[in-house]
């Protein structure tokens, strides 16, 4: 890890700087500046008693080979807190999920974007920040909305619906077992075969097909209560499904509405590159009219100088300087290699455009007007480019078993109260939501973590969270950028 930290001696220095704070529950390792950090935190709460548990903190992971960002964990700056009660949600169809039965709220809005944010709290931490009153304000509010958005994401106890999915797990389970019971059956009418048609110990065919009709009922047992899991998923995710239906149909008329413009979503450009091309092409239409102007007027014959009247002594009138007709032109080349590209970007847009010929710049700015409403509402093509992944979902959630509850293994731990940490089964989040604040794990804590600068994961997204997770800000300008990753020096 010397390519992220500089030098061997570097390295070895910053391992060996790694404290263990006794201060909190489960005694979690982190580098000594992020250490002291939350020391301060356990200080400011008032003790063990009042802190929340944590021995998940500087772990190598296997990500020393992965890039700055990973590093958190594996460096030391980094602490987790409950992950199978706050899991890392980052996988599409799961961040689509909970951002449309939450209304977008599935991660805290601070109405900051990474950067800018950690900018914040380290200003928070260093005491430099002009408004932390403000900040705090907005971050209670938006922390109570996804808390809230959690614990309405849960399927309601005793409900149909959680009846419906507690048997389908049931069947899930069951069903573990078809492949075995198919084995056996097979196996058994291979005996049988193998016995002769005439003759032989009448009881052992007996015993064997006693044995084959047991299997047989055993096999369709288990294969009905596989049959009827997605049935019984439809009934659990009912609701869910109604809103993804609702949904895939709102997208699907923006894609009518875009073919009937002729636009293809998939190709609009940037507003920023819009908003060039809107600046530079009226110049040029101005600077190329000019130059026509001048180019015209210059054929033109040049009238005879007047004669000086007599016995004038005044100087006869110079000629005016030509216009910078070459310069202008050095302008306008400049502006049309800067929009050439952008032009490309709106034909591929809109193709149509494309096939005519001879177009001039008031057809180029008639272009722009039309891919307007496309591109300056960027939630259009959000929607669109997130339509395949909605699909999908609709499908995952009564035909994916996996993606429903995991294996077998984690269905259960489930049932009794443990759990994934990243990307969970579904099962998981309808039992348990997927933000679970509780009397330690607190806001106060919260905000106490962000005053000594740590960052927290549940405030990233939008749509995707990591609501266990903490970073200390501070430690990761002693990463070197870009030193390692894949294909790097490590």
């Amino acid at each position: 890890m010397n390519c992220y930290l500089g030098s061997d001696a570097a390295t070895k220095d910053h391992f060996q700087n790694l404290v263990q704070v006794s201060e909190f529950p489960g005694g979690p390792w982190l580098y000594k500046d992020a250490a002291e950090a939350l020391k301060g935190v356990a200080k400011d709460m008032g003790g063990k008693e009042h802190l929340p548990t944590s021995d998940n903190a500087q772990n190598l992971r296997e990500r020393h080979l992965h890039y700055k960002e990973q590093q958190g964990h594996p460096m030391g700056f980094s602490i987790d807190y409950y992950p199978s009660d706050n899991p890392m949600i980052s996988e599409a169809q799961r961040v689509a999920l909970l951002q449309l039965v939450t209304g977008k709220t599935s991660n805290v809005d601070t109405g900051m974007d990474f950067g800018p944010r950690r900018g914040r709290i380290e200003q928070i931490a260093a005491g430099t920040d002009k408004d932390v009153e403000a900040f705090f304000n907005n971050f209670d509010v938006a922390f109570e909305k996804t808390k809230k958005a959690s614990d309405a994401f849960r399927l309601t106890p005793g409900s149909d619906e959680m009846k419906a999915l507690d048997k389908a797990k049931e069947n899930y389970v069951k069903s573990a077992d078809l492949p075995k019971a198919q084995d056996s059956l097979a196996a058994l009418e291979k005996q049988i075969a193998a016995l002769p048609k005439s003759g032989g110990d009448p009881k052992q065919r007996q015993a064997l097909e006693a044995k084959r009709a047991a299997a047989e009922k055993t096999t369709q047992e288990l294969e009905a209560a596989r049959d009827a899991i997605p049935g019984l998923l439809a009934t659990a995710f009912g609701p869910w499904l109604k809103q993804i239906k609702t949904r895939i149909t709102e997208i699907e008329k923006i894609g009518t509405e875009a073919k009937t413009a002729g636009v293809v979503i998939e190709n609009l450009p940037k507003k920023s590159s819009l908003d060039s091309a809107a600046t530079i092409l009226p110049k040029m239409a101005a600077i190329e009219q000019k130059i026509a102007d001048a180019e015209a007027k210059a054929k033109e014959p040049s009238p005879a100088p007047a004669p000086a009247a007599k016995g004038s002594k005044a100087k006869p009138k110079k000629a005016p300087a030509p216009p910078p007709i070459e310069a202008w032109k050095k302008q306008d080349k400049k502006w049309k290699d800067a929009v050439t590209p952008i032009l490309g970007s709106m034909d591929a847009a809109l193709p149509a455009q494309a096939a005519k010929k001879d177009r001039t710049i008031a057809d180029r700015l008639a272009q722009i007007d039309a891919l307007r409403p496309w591109v300056d509402d960027p939630t259009k093509a959000a929607d669109w480019k997130g339509l395949p992944t909605l699909r999908k979902l609709q499908t995952s959630l009564t035909q994916d078993t996996r993606f429903v509850f995991g294996s077998v293994k984690m269905a259960n731990a489930i049932d009794r109260g443990s759990g994934d940490a990243k990307d969970v089964p579904i099962y998981q989040l309808a039992k348990k939501g997927f933000f679970n604040p509780t009397d330690t794990y607190s806001l106060a804590f919260f905000k106490t973590m962000m005053k000594h600068g740590f960052d927290p994961g549940v405030t990233w997204g939008p749509g995707w969270t990591d609501a266990m997770h903490f970073d200390y800000v501070q430690g990761f300008h002693q990463i070197v950028d870009y030193a390692c990753g894949p294909g790097k020096k490590k």
